[in-house]
C-alpha cells in the first residue's frame, strides 16, 4: 500500500513532464531561430554596407523605399512595406536604388513576411509605357483561361508561352514590345519580375540576392535597361511616342525637354558607361 501511494503521484509527474518538456524544446527552438536570423541579418547589412563603401555608393540600413517605387503596383501587396540594404547612386542620366524589399501580409499564424532584391531604374530618356511583365507559371495559365490580361503574340509563340505580358494600354505595350526586345527576355533567368513606366523601370527577383553577386545584380538590372531603352528609341524612330505626362514635358518627337536644356548635362549613354567601371558599379 506503501508503494502504491508513491508511485500514484510519480505517475501524474511523468505524464506532466512530457508536455512540459515540448513546450520547452519549442522555446528553445524558436530563441535559436531568431539569434541565427539576428546574426543572419547583421551579417548581410555589414556585407551589403562593404560593398557601398567600395563603390562609393550610399548605404541606408532601412527606409520607405523610394517614393515613386512606392507607387507602383507591385510595391503595394500586402499591409506593410519596408525596405532595407538601400543602396543608391546617382549619374547624369540614371537615378539607381538596389533594396531589400519587405513585404508583411496577414497576421497571427497566417503572418507571412516575404524578402525579395529590387533593382529601381529612373531615366529621363526611358519612355516607357505601362506594362507588367514576368514568367508563365501553373497559376497565371490558369488565370488566362478564366480571362485575366495575358497579352501574347501570335508570331512569337516562345515569347508568349514563356511570359505573362499585362499593360494598361494593350494596343502601346504591343508596339512597343518589338521582335528584338523579346527575344532579348526569352533569353533571360527565370524568377524575374518586370514593371516598366514612363521614365522608370523595376527588376525584382524572387529571392535575396546574396551580397557577393550584388556586381552581377548590378550589370544584370542596367541589361534590361539597355534592352527597354533600345525598344523606346526603336519605337521613336518608327515615328510612334508615348504622350505627354503631368510629370514633364515631352516634344512632339517624344524626347523630354528636360534632355535639351542642360538639365542631365552630356549624352545619357555616355554616363552610363560611367556607370560601370572594370571592377563594378561606380555612381
Amino acid at each position: 500500500m506503501l508503494l502504491l501511494s508513491f508511485a500514484l503521484p510519480l505517475a501524474d509527474w511523468t505524464e506532466l513532464a512530457i508536455p512540459v518538456g515540448m513546450i520547452l524544446a519549442m522555446v528553445v527552438l524558436i530563441t535559436v531561430i531568431v539569434i541565427v536570423s539576428e546574426r543572419n541579418k547583421r551579417k548581410r547589412q555589414a556585407a551589403v554596407r562593404a560593398f557601398c563603401e567600395s563603390r562609393g555608393l550610399t548605404f541606408a540600413e532601412k527606409t520607405e523605399g523610394p517614393e515613386r517605387f512606392r507607387e507602383r503596383e507591385i510595391a503595394k501587396r500586402g499591409h506593410t512595406q519596408w525596405a532595407d540594404n538601400v543602396i543608391s547612386g546617382d549619374t547624369q542620366a540614371v537615378d539607381l536604388w538596389l533594396f531589400d524589399w519587405n513585404t508583411v501580409s496577414g497576421s497571427g499564424k497566417n503572418r507571412t513576411h516575404t524578402r525579395t532584391s529590387v533593382a529601381f531604374i529612373e531615366a529621363d530618356d526611358l519612355h516607357l509605357p505601362e506594362l507588367t511583365l514576368y514568367r508563365e507559371g501553373f497559376w497565371s495559365r490558369i488565370g488566362s483561361l478564366v480571362g485575366f490580361q495575358d497579352i501574347d503574340f501570335d508570331e512569337d509563340p516562345a515569347f508568349s508561352k514563356a511570359y505573362v505580358l499585362k499593360g494598361t494600354r494593350e494596343e502601346t505595350v504591343r508596339r512597343f514590345m518589338d521582335e528584338e526586345l523579346r527575344a532579348f527576355l526569352v533569353q533571360q533567368p527565370t524568377g524575374r519580375r518586370l514593371e516598366g513606366f514612363p521614365r522608370g523601370l523595376v527588376v525584382m527577383r524572387e529571392s535575396l540576392v546574396d551580397p557577393a553577386q550584388l556586381d552581377d545584380f548590378f550589370a544584370e538590372a542596367f541589361s534590361y535597361l539597355k534592352a527597354f531603352r533600345a525598344a523606346a528609341e526603336r519605337r521613336r524612330e518608327r515615328g510612334e511616342s508615348e504622350p505627354a505626362t503631368e510629370s514633364a514635358a515631352v516634344d512632339d518627337d517624344g524626347i523630354d525637354d528636360r534632355l535639351h536644356d542642360g538639365t542631365r548635362g552630356r549624352d545619357s549613354h555616355e554616363a552610363e558607361d560611367d556607370v560601370w567601371g572594370d571592377t563594378g558599379p561606380r555612381l
